[in-house]
């Protein structure tokens, strides 16, 4: 086999192809260097979705005639000028370094003009080589014209989408970066019809609630949060409200739109325990990193970023987040609430709650702290427990079904969360030695301090046994063997570096699994009732800590269903 060098044509359109791979990458580009630019106004025209023609025009500060010959030739750049330069990068693109790959493939025209010129400068350039150039009028700022796209890469071509497809796509990076620019207006049009418009916006928030749209508008709310130069600002949907995918999650470093597994598993384990598994809220995360600390030049396309203190970023994501939904009582939470039979239980409907500090499952629980009042009388009627797992019951008036088990798994995993703040007067002495397997006594024995924070104080007795000094609350008749060794395997089984408050999230949610009632236990009428009132008490009370449904009502819509009324 004979090794041959390639010309600098072939070199040309295989390096395009690692950045240029649709329409989509087309505007993505020139988009992102109009916005560096310092474009007010950004049009984005396209005709067959872009496979025919793409326009992208700005009123930004334009180029000189040698500024633009210069871009469209390869490996040129206004943003660096050595390699030591690329750690304090900060821009977007890299105004001409993307524009070579874009005009390898396809025949592009060029006007632009900056605001000092008299004349601007038209420059056509097909298949990487300039054809023609000539002074043009035109106002401050640029139009790029990018036509045929793939011409001369026929096999290419044979893998684009179709145009509405493409179009779809545009538009979807379009809504999307405009987030993070809410000064900017943004308009996308296809075939002359429009397809996206925006106008200038005085915060991200706005631009977020117009895309979420006045369904959803209502159940955003924002945070700020910063570790040492890091800035972190979030938009976020409260746990009532879950989307089937992520497609409503977002995350911008710097300005710059990514896709980071690291960055989505943040929001999810802040959301952990708060909506159902398999279920999404809407987010748009804004994250300013200084620019040595982090990589964006992961991937061709820039859509990827590596960053330097990723544990800190992971951190700042869930505290953000999460602190919203975990402060004091006295705010408004949202919490269950039928209100009656015509409207559904679950979409909406909120409530001020207060804290419970016991269990309540008889008369015998503990008395309240003092100076925390007595909960909100509501209607419930207890009819029937069936199966020994699931309590029918009337509340305000619909009849429902709950879930005993997940309904007090619930109620103990917000008694462990304000536990570990204030934690209760009285405790449960529990004194028989607990026995576990050597490896367990082990993990156990070196996590002493997390297992407490837990809510469950061991002391080790013996070589492979502990003493159970107190749980913080009252609850009883669990198997404590099955707890410590639920909480062994997970503190062995954690990810090196788990961020210490991900890990005491999930310390707490298996402790307030093996301590609730469970399945097949069987309740007295008293203890029903007592559950359910302290459980419709409860902050976030939707799902349990896994994300699991609570409480299903009974609709008259239901009803006529099954008998096909």
């Amino acid at each position: 086999m004979k090794i041959r060098k390639l010309d600098e044509k072939t070199i040309s359109r295989i390096a395009a192809g690692e950045v240029i791979e649709r329409p989509l990458s087309v505007v993505k580009e020139l988009v992102e260097n109009s916005i560096d630019a310092g474009g007010a106004e950004i049009v984005i025209e396209l005709q067959d979705g872009g496979l025919r023609l793409i326009r992208v025009s700005d009123n930004g500060c334009g180029m000189s005639a040698e500024e633009v010959r210069a871009a469209a030739q390869s490996h040129t750049t206004s943003k660096i000028e050595r390699i030591e330069d690329l750690d304090g990068l900060s821009s977007l693109g890299f105004r001409g370094e993307a524009l070579h790959s874009i005009v390898s493939v396809s025949m592009t025209t060029f006007l632009t003009r900056r605001k000092r010129d008299e004349a601007g400068t038209r420059l056509r350039v097909e298949g990487g080589a300039a054809t023609h150039e000539e002074p043009a009028a035109r106002n401050p700022g640029t139009t790029v014209v990018v036509e045929n796209l793939f011409y001369n890469v026929p096999a290419r071509q044979k893998f684009l989408k179709s145009p509405r497809a493409e179009t779809q796509a545009a538009a979807n990076f379009v809504s999307r970066i405009a987030l993070a620019y809410p000064e900017i207006a943004f308009s996308l049009s296809n075939n002359g019809v429009a397809v996206y418009r925006t106008e200038p916006a005085e915060t991200r928030a706005e631009r977020v609630k117009a895309m979420a749209g006045k369904h959803f508008a209502g159940s955003l709310v924002e945070e700020r949060g910063a570790v040492r130069r890091t800035r972190l600002h979030a938009v976020f949907s409260t746990p009532d409200v879950s989307f089937p995918n992520r497609r409503s999650q977002i995350f911008f470093v710097n300005g710059r739109l990514v896709r980071d597994r690291r960055l989505t598993a943040a929001v999810d384990t802040a959301y952990r325990g708060l909506i159902a598994a398999g279920r999404f809220p809407l987010c748009a995360v804004f994250l300013e990193v200084p620019a040595d600390e982090v990589d964006v030049n992961v991937h061709p396309a820039k859509t990827e970023v590596r960053f330097s203190a990723e544990h800190e970023i992971h951190s700042l994501i869930y505290r953000t987040i999460r602190s919203r939904f975990m402060r004091p009582v006295e705010e408004e939470k949202p919490a269950l609430r039928l209100v009656s039979r015509e409207k559904p239980l679950l979409p909406e409907g909120r409530r001020p709650v207060r804290p419970q500090e016991e269990l309540g499952l008889g008369p015998e629980a503990p008395p309240r702290a003092a100076g925390e009042a007595a909960p909100t009388a509501r209607p419930v009627e207890i009819y029937d427990q069936f199966f020994d797992t699931f309590i029918f019951a009337r509340v305000d008036g619909s009849p429902v079904i709950i879930d005993q088990h997940i309904a007090s798994e619930r109620i103990l995993y917000n008694q462990l969360k304000r536990a570990r703040a204030a934690p209760p007067l009285q405790k449960l002495l529990l004194s028989e030695p607990v026995e576990v397997p050597h490896y367990a006594f082990a993990v156990l024995s070196e996590n002493l301090e997390r297992v407490n924070s837990a809510g469950i104080e061991i002391e080790p007795f013996g070589e492979r046994a502990f003493v159970i000094r107190s749980v913080v609350h009252n609850a009883r008749g669990f198997d404590p063997a099955s707890l410590l060794l639920s909480l062994a395997n997970e503190l062995s089984s954690a990810p090196f570096k788990t961020p210490e408050n991900v890990l005491a999230d999930r310390l707490m949610t298996i402790t307030a699994c093996r301590m609730a009632v469970q399945s097949g236990q069987k309740l007295t009428r008293e203890e029903m009732k007592a559950l359910v009132l302290n459980y419709l008490d409860e902050e976030y009370n939707r799902t349990c800590p896994h994300g699991r449904p609570i409480l299903h009502e009974i609709s008259r819509e239901m009803l006529d269903s099954l008998f096909r009324r």
